[in-house]
């Protein structure tokens, strides 16, 4: 027996039950195939008149079909176009495994202020249209899945059939009580928003793939005490928003990612890890709380929680603690974004385009540190080959680099001459290619320019403008932690420190710092606290103390002193000298003497003599000359011989002679204050 087919035949708004507006004369009977497409756009009407009726099909073109009372039942499907409207008294009911589909040409959306149900069929029914949801979502069976582009839910969800959130791009939770049944996610993004409450027997599974995010201080509440709700992460289950506390009341267990960056999450129904752990956590009185680090994030698993993972967010400065690892067989490869260890482990780094370089060394507690640290385009790689290269100039203007590979001159390049009006003030990665560029100022108009470089070569110009001359470029550095290099002001006729932010090769933003002591000298910049951004080195000329500022974001965040030096001993260069992500101090005494201070989270931890050295030697420059993590001091003597000191765990390891070189030519090092 063929399915009855009822089609809306008039070009306007109506009611389902006037018969005459259907082709054949309606309203639709049980069991139709129905309708509704107009040429414009119109809102159909289903009442309370017509009661409770279940048809086959529906398919609505750009009209909007809206339930005021009464309940319609779908068995095989819809097409939606435009709208479907579930006013208070409303039901609609997806019946069977068949859902919603997205018809026509807009964006079709379901507005949910009665009820969405699913009555029928223990397989999947897709929603695939938008849903703004402040109603009851009821699933007797089966699972309901919302494969919307972007959803939001604040009402009502009762089981026991399953509800699946986050399989289109982002569903946003506000206030949801889950009063049975199960919950699920997929690939997209749930953001929880406001509290949600479950009930003593919810289940909600946060699947691999997915992310359970809390925007804001909000709560996993319970409704009652007992029962056996449980939430499991196999996902990313991570708290954004908020600087208070997240409370999550059912039992929690998780292989997956845990990372708090803002406030904290207290685990009050107990707590089950495997997985891996961003942020700072503490146990008492039954309760877990993991807590946002108050700068780098810090990882924490064993190796086999960590295998398999992807971690969302990984900065300059983050550590990952394999917390059951030897340092003495610990070994890894990275290529691209993925960290490759142990016996075939594996862990994906969501930080595209990857750089920088990984830190290891052992845990004070236990296991092995590995801290991300920033691969630093300042000190010269003009090739992207990994190690530092050296930037020459010689008096009558011609400027030239030397590529080095493994402390060895692989090739050198002429750059041409430049007028001595230019000076080279800096080098630094202005555009994020990965490859240092130049830096020059016009000592008669204060012009501000950058050469960009690639493969050794100069690829093209950019001019920055002019700055006045009482402005001086002490230096340049990363200093909002973005990974491109920005430039460090001083003026010398009022001591006003400022930064200009530089991205894709061009001034962004400038920040002022305030005006310091006449006697204060930046004499260095490099990242002493480990979170990834350029901090500055200043040294009183007068008594010979020693200060940092921490900088965070381009703003000074922070002061250190670090104590008094004799001023016989001078700054001769900033590196990671010992390979732990964090700059070091490279010092020299008159008398020739040349140590290393090691600092720790911005405070010195030790210090090393590396031995007197003829002071027909200069120190020039500084790099990592050998590819292997730490920073290597170059040296220049007085007759034009050149070399290399090889620096690793903070003593010489050995060293490579360059060669003798005009005197007419001079290593372009930094242009910092020497005190």
């Amino acid at each position: 027996m063929p399915v009855p087919s009822y089609t809306w035949n008039v070009d306007a708004d109506g009611d389902w039950s006037t018969p005459g507006d259907w082709s054949p004369a309606g309203p639709p009977s049980s069991g139709s195939d129905v309708t509704i497409d107009t040429t414009d756009l119109h809102t159909i009407t289903f009442g309370a008149s017509s009661g409770f009726l279940s048809i086959d099909s529906l398919t609505v073109g750009d009209d909007i079909l809206e339930l005021t009372g009464g309940s319609l039942t779908v068995a095989s499907g819809a097409s939606i176009g435009n709208g479907l409207r579930i006013d208070g008294a409303g039901t609609y009911d997806v019946a069977g495994d068949d859902g919603i589909a997205a018809g026509g040409n807009g964006s079709p959306l379901l507005t949910n202020l009665g009820t969405l149900a699913k009555t029928a069929g223990s397989g999947i029914s897709h929603v695939a249209v938008d849903v703004a949801d402040d109603g009851t979502i009821s699933v007797a069976s089966g699972n309901l899945r919302f494969d919307g582009a972007s959803n939001s839910f604040e009402g009502t969800y009762i089981g026991p059939g399953m509800i699946d959130y986050g399989f289109g791009s982002t569903d946003t939770l506000w206030y949801v009580d889950m009063v049975d049944g199960a919950c699920s996610t997929n690939f997209g993004t749930v953001n929880q928003i406001r509290p949600v409450t479950m009930s003593t027997t919810t289940t909600i599974t946060n699947v691999a793939t997915a992310t359970w995010d809390l925007a804001d201080d909000v709560s996993l509440a319970l409704a009652a005490p007992g029962g056996s709700p449980l939430f499991t992460n196999h996902g990313l289950f991570d708290k954004t928003g908020g600087f208070g506390i997240s409370t999550v009341a059912a039992p929690f267990t998780s292989d997956g990612e845990i990372v708090v960056l803002s406030g904290s999450i207290e685990f009050t129904g107990g707590f089950t890890n495997t997985g891996i752990v961003g942020g700072v956590l503490s146990q008492s009185g039954g309760v877990t709380t993991i807590t946002a680090n108050t700068g780098p994030v810090t990882y924490e698993g064993t190796e086999a929680g960590f295998a398999g993972k992807a971690l969302a967010f990984l900065y300059f400065g983050d550590e990952l603690i394999f917390t059951d690892a030897s340092l003495a067989s610990f070994a890894y490869t990275w290529t691209s974004t993925t960290l490759n260890y142990g016996s075939g482990d594996h862990l994906t780094l969501y930080k595209d385009p990857f750089v920088g370089h990984f830190s290891v060394s052992a845990d004070p507690t236990s296991g092995v540190d590995l801290t991300l640290a920033r691969e630093n385009p300042a000190l010269q790689d003009f090739t992207s080959g990994g190690t530092s290269d050296l930037l020459w100039r010689n008096d009558n203007g011609d400027t030239g680099t030397w590529e080095i590979g493994s402390g060895l001159k692989t090739g050198g390049t002429s750059l041409g001459s430049i007028s001595s009006a230019w000076t080279i003030a800096g080098t630094d990665d202005f555009n994020f290619d990965h490859v240092s560029d130049l830096l020059f100022r016009n000592t008669n108009t204060g012009d501000v320019a950058t050469w960009e470089m690639q493969n050794g070569l100069k690829i093209g110009s950019t001019d920055l403008g002019i700055v006045p001359l009482n402005w001086q470029i002490l230096g340049v550095g990363d200093f909002n932690g973005v990974g491109t290099g920005g430039i460090l002001w001083r003026n010398n006729s009022n001591n006003d420190i400022g930064t200009w932010e530089v991205q894709n090769g061009l001034k962004t933003g400038g920040t002022d710092l305030g005006t310091v002591a006449s006697d204060m000298h930046i004499v260095g910049v490099g990242d002493f606290n480990g979170d990834g951004a350029s901090d500055l080195l200043f040294r009183s000329s007068a008594t010979g103390d020693l200060s940092t500022w921490e900088l965070q974001i381009g703003a000074k965040l922070a002061a250190t002193d670090l104590g008094v030096v004799p001023l016989a001993w001078h700054i001769e260069g900033v590196g990671d000298f010992n390979g732990d992500g964090t700059s070091d101090l490279l010092w020299r005494n008159d008398n020739g003497d040349v140590g290393i201070w090691e600092l720790t989270n911005g405070q010195k931890s030790s210090g090393t003599d590396l031995g007197v050295v003829s002071n027909a030697w200069h120190i020039v420059g500084v790099g990592d000359y050998y590819d292997n993590g730490t920073t290597d001091i170059l040296w220049h003597n007085d007759n034009g011989d050149t070399g290399i000191w090889q620096i690793k765990n903070g003593v010489k390891v050995g060293g490579t002679d360059l060669g003798v070189v005009p005197t007419s030519w001079h290593v372009v090092g930094t242009h910092f204050d020497f005190v």
